[in-house]
């Protein structure tokens, strides 16, 4: 019978990434540790429908090595007994918008509002926003809410703003305390988007099928831009879209039908 179950979160998420090359210079004497760990006796759920009993997981700097029932431990590894245990690998919420600004407008009351307020060479519509790269928009405060994610058995999220209609893209951060640059494992993951038009107060579109419709003239629009051979002015929407075109497309949906 597992008397405990141990959830070992951003750590053993480590293994998709690797900490052997520091890329920025550290203030005063550089600390290493090439300490090998050998954790046994423990019970490993390797996957959804694999499971060691009694087995041995040895790891370096944050990266597993080894898993499995005959392992040989190196002499001067570092033994942790850890019998009654069960390892298993963190969980990943692959739609989240843990860690991320909300999306606010910049009208400040003034009504009906027809057009954009945003100000700069974007979409006309601010629900379409496909500049919007998650990780400029990080929230340091809501960062700190990691650990119910972590008391959860999370460890990575794929986080998006969850605003407007065409949202931008998603990061994937571990939830370690190696800070944002070492558990920041991709900037761009997807592209997200929606049906509703989130904080934009503009009139248009009042619907799902104004959404529906404001979406298919946006990328009409874009397949109008890239046809261009002289281009007269800039467009950083249009830029990022065909930049980012290439990731996969994600769609938030309320219920079955949408």
């Amino acid at each position: 019978m597992i008397k405990y179950i141990f959830s070992i979160v951003a750590f053993f998420i480590c293994l998709l990434k690797v900490n052997a090359q520091e890329i920025e210079p550290q203030n005063g004497v550089y600390q290493s540790n090439n300490t090998i760990y050998a954790i046994t006796n423990v019970n490993i759920q390797i996957s959804a429908t694999e499971k060691l009993d009694n087995a041995i997981l040895l790891f370096q700097n944050g990266t597993i090595i080894k898993v499995g029932k005959i392992v040989l431990i190196p002499k001067h590894a570092v033994k942790i007994d850890m019998e009654g245990y069960t390892i298993y690998p963190s969980f990943i919420d692959p739609y989240s918008s843990f860690g991320v600004k909300k999306g606010v407008s910049d009208n400040k009351g003034r009504y009906p509002q027809l057009g954009s307020f945003k100000n700069g060479p974007y979409y006309w519509n601010e629900a379409i926003h496909p500049e919007a790269n998650a990780f400029e928009l990080l929230d340091e405060k809501g960062l700190k809410a990691k650990s119910d994610l972590i008391s959860q058995g999370f460890g990575t999220v794929n986080t998006h703003q969850s605003n407007g209609i065409s949202r931008g893209t998603s990061f994937l951060l571990t939830l370690g305390d190696d800070g944002l640059k070492k558990n920041m494992i991709r900037t761009k993951v997807a592209n997200h988007y929606s049906f509703s038009k989130g904080a934009s107060k503009q009139t248009y579109p009042s619907s799902q099928m104004g959404s529906i419709a404001l979406l298919r003239q946006f990328y009409y629009d874009l397949i109008w831009y890239k046809a261009l051979k002289n281009k007269t002015f800039d467009n950083y929407s249009f830029q990022s879209a065909m930049a980012n075109y290439e990731l996969p497309h994600v769609f938030g949906v309320s219920d079955k039908l949408e």
